[in-house]
């Protein structure tokens, strides 16, 4: 008789394969098969990835195999998917109009954590989100879109759009608002009058504002070496 021994997820092996098989555990469940050339000189057999006992001289396995999603999940995340991961809860920010107070929520960790546990130690704080997190990712987004605008201005022999405004912040602080368009592309830069577009002239009438906008105007047409031969803006001063 020629012995087959499915596992049920328990690892058994036959340690003498004679006229009855003795097993190195309990069976679970065993079924026969007749076969002229029963193997008469085999000795051991060890059971297949599949449960099914194996040729003879294989070595007997004793552990179970985690899943590759048990694996995956446990692993320590690469720098590859650090940066993929910050990069994508950028992205979600500003798709979903979300307030960057949202990683820090109680609720976030285990949302998260349900992914990836090891995901958890990389989790940024609220203050690196919406500090160097989203400027790499600015800065990311016009290194892609700007050749594009190029090539729109040069097919059309035209220039970039210049569109501005200012405001106060919840910080209390006036901002100079500056977008670079073309056709219908555009980013904002937040550097036309220096860190975070911050106005120092606090008065606000119309020759502080033609002067804010100057300033703008030639700061992002030396940066992105373009030609802007528009502008729009409500700030009337």
């Amino acid at each position: 008789m020629h012995y087959y021994l499915w596992t049920n997820n328990q690892d058994f092996y036959v340690e003498n394969f004679g006229d009855e098989p003795q097993l190195s555990t309990s069976t679970s469940s065993v079924s026969t098969l007749s076969s002229p050339e029963a193997a008469s000189s085999v000795s051991t057999l060890s059971p297949s990835p599949g449960g099914l006992l194996s040729s003879p001289g294989a070595k007997p396995k004793t552990t179970r195999k985690r899943s590759l999603l048990e694996s995956w999940a446990d692993k320590p995340m690469t720098k590859k998917e650090i940066k993929l991961f910050k990069s994508r809860l950028i992205e979600m920010v500003a798709d979903c109009n979300m307030p960057f107070v949202w990683i820090e929520r109680k609720s976030t960790k285990p949302i998260l954590a349900a992914y990836r546990p090891t995901i958890l130690k990389h989790i940024p704080s609220k203050k690196r989100l919406c500090g160097p997190i989203l400027q790499k990712a600015a800065t990311a987004s016009i290194d892609a879109i700007l050749p594009k605008m190029k090539n729109i201005c040069d097919d059309y022999n035209c220039g970039f759009g210049f569109v501005c405004d200012s405001w106060v912040s919840v910080a209390k602080k006036h901002i100079l608002g500056v977008i670079i368009s073309a056709s219908d592309m555009w980013f904002s830069y937040n550097n036309a009058i220096g860190e975070g577009n911050e106005i120092k002239d606090d008065e606000h009438n119309g020759i502080s504002i033609a002067s804010q906008i100057e300033e703008g105007f030639l700061k992002s047409e030396k940066k992105f070496d373009i030609i802007i031969c528009c502008m729009c803006t409500d700030d009337a001063g």
